[in-house]
C-alpha cells in the first residue's frame, strides 16, 4: 500500500486550501526534516506531530487538537515551536492534558487550561499553594 509522504500531503492541502505558500515553505515554517519529508507517513516516527500539525495548517485549520498527554510526552512529542507558529496565526489550540503540564513552558502558550481532575475529589485535598496557582490559570 503506497501512503503519501509529507510532501505530497502538504501539497494536495495547498490545493485545497489555495493558501500563499509553497510545501518548502511550510517544511521550513514547522522545522520538518529534510530527512522524513519524502518519506511516507507511516515512516515518520515521533515526526508526525509537527506533520500533522502543518498538513492541517495547509489546509487552512482553525482548530488543532492533539490527543490527551501525560506532562513528559507532551515536553517529549510537542515543540513549543509549533505552537508559537499556531498562535501568530490565530489559531485556536486544543490540548487535553494532565496538571503537570502547568510546570512547563507550555502554560503560557495557552489561552485555557481546563483541568479536568479538579473536578474529582482529589482535587480537594489539594495545598492552598496549588489551588491558587490553578486558579492565577485564565480559564479558571
Amino acid at each position: 500500500q503506497n501512503l503519501l509522504s509529507a510532501a505530497e500531503c502538504i501539497q494536495k492541502a495547498l490545493d485545497i486550501s489555495k493558501l500563499n505558500y509553497t510545501p518548502e515553505e511550510i517544511k521550513k515554517m514547522f522545522d520538518l526534516s529534510s530527512e522524513r519529508f519524502h518519506r511516507d507517513l507511516a515512516s515518520v516516527s515521533g515526526e508526525i506531530y509537527p506533520i500533522s500539525t502543518a498538513i492541517g495548517f495547509s489546509l487552512g485549520k482553525e482548530i488543532f487538537c492533539y490527543p490527551w498527554m501525560n506532562t513528559h510526552d507532551a515536553a517529549r512529542h510537542l515543540d513549543k515551536k509549533l505552537f508559537d507558529i499556531l498562535k501568530a496565526n490565530n489559531k485556536t489550540i486544543l490540548l487535553p492534558a494532565c496538571r503537570g503540564l502547568l510546570k512547563t513552558p507550555f502554560k503560557k502558550q495557552l489561552d485555557c487550561i481546563i483541568d479536568l481532575h479538579a473536578y474529582n475529589a482529589k482535587y480537594y485535598a489539594l495545598s492552598s499553594e496549588e489551588k491558587a496557582k490553578l486558579k492565577r490559570v485564565r480559564g479558571w
